[in-house]
């Protein structure tokens, strides 16, 4: 009796555990299928994105072939921001140049070209920049270089060889400049600048000899600088200021005559001695609308400043005035044997 009630037991255990198990199993069958229709869906999700991509990508070809926008962005990018074309490049001199048809816009492009951005449907793809060349250092910059000047060479003992300006008036005050490389420093009779007016005793009314010079400046350049304020005449050799030394004739008063360089006259603007011509070469020869102070030139200047307003006559190379201020126009004649290098405007 006690045997049979273990078998019947156990029977009744064993069809529990059976009754369990297949509801274990309908439970993972209905699991498995929930997940099988999970995974169809996204497979489903998958191929109409593939398919919507490929639609946006065959319409996207078609608008880079015709020019036109993206349709897929409603023909350019959200309202408010900034416009970006399919394609912006930069040229190495910063000119930018966009489009948004590659084929037709940038064609027949020679030369270097830098990508600036590159822009698809309105995203900026980023990349790796090419690694910068290794740039040399800086060379430095270039010191200006002196500007070299022509001079009027008078060589003496001749009466052919002269600038004349005939009419010239001067200002009612006045600085005159010069350079002058005397090669007969210290002569008496030799004159190197002479203005003459009709009514002053032998035309004399201004004159400058090679006197006026050491005989240790022979074959130098000459800073000489003559000031008149309206009573006295004063001049400067090398910035000094020397009065009225021998070998000067102070200014007169006459203020309208002729100037003649490289002569003397002994006839209103002519009667030249060929003892009397001076040995030297000119350059710079300039007159101002003012006295100078003693301080300004003191310090010679190599330079004539064409800006300087106060500039009321400047003679070039050929006689020509170079002053831009409205006075004159001074130009005179230069006969003279020839052109040496003048000097140097530092």
């Amino acid at each position: 009796m006690s045997v049979i009630y273990h078998v019947a037991a156990m029977v009744a255990f064993i069809a529990s555990r059976a009754h369990a198990s297949e509801a274990d199993f309908a439970t993972a069958v209905s699991h498995l299928t929930a997940s099988n229709a999970a995974h169809a869906r996204t497979i489903a999700d998958l191929m109409a994105a593939r398919e919507n991509f490929e639609a946006r990508l065959k319409a996207l070809e078609a608008t880079c072939s015709s020019g036109g926008s993206d349709p897929a962005s409603g023909g350019g990018v959200a309202s408010g921001t900034p416009h970006r074309d399919l394609l912006s490049l930069a040229s190495k001199g910063g000119t930018s140049i966009t489009s948004s048809s590659v084929e037709t816009s940038f064609a027949n492009i020679t030369g270097e070209l830098h990508v600036k951005d590159l822009y698809w449907r309105g995203q900026l793809l980023g990349f790796d920049p090419p690694t910068a060349a290794p740039t040399a250092a800086p060379s430095p910059a270039p010191t200006a270089s002196p500007t070299s000047r022509l001079a009027w060479v008078f060589p003496g003992n001749q009466a052919s060889n002269y600038f004349i300006r005939d009419p010239f008036t001067w200002p009612a005050i006045f600085t005159l400049q010069l350079w002058v490389k005397p090669f007969n420093a210290g002569k008496t009779g030799s004159h190197f600048f002479s203005y003459a007016s009709a009514s002053s005793t032998n035309y004399n009314c201004l004159l400058l000899r090679n006197q006026i010079f050491d005989v240790s400046s022979a074959g130098k350049w000459t800073y000489v600088a003559m000031t008149y304020d309206g009573l006295t005449s004063n001049l400067y050799i090398d910035g000094v200021s020397v009065g009225v030394p021998a070998g000067m004739t102070p200014f007169c008063g006459e203020h309208t005559g002729a100037i003649v360089i490289g002569q003397e006259q002994d006839a209103y603007g002519g009667g030249f001695d060929p003892s009397q011509a001076s040995n030297s070469h000119q350059d710079a020869v300039a007159v101002y609308n003012r006295v100078w102070s003693a301080s300004e030139i003191a310090v010679p200047t190599t330079c004539v400043d064409t800006s300087d307003p106060s500039l009321y006559a400047l003679w070039g190379d050929a006689g020509e005035d170079l002053n831009t201020n409205g006075w004159g126009p001074w130009t005179g004649t230069v006969v003279s044997s020839g052109m040496a290098e003048g000097i140097t405007c530092t």
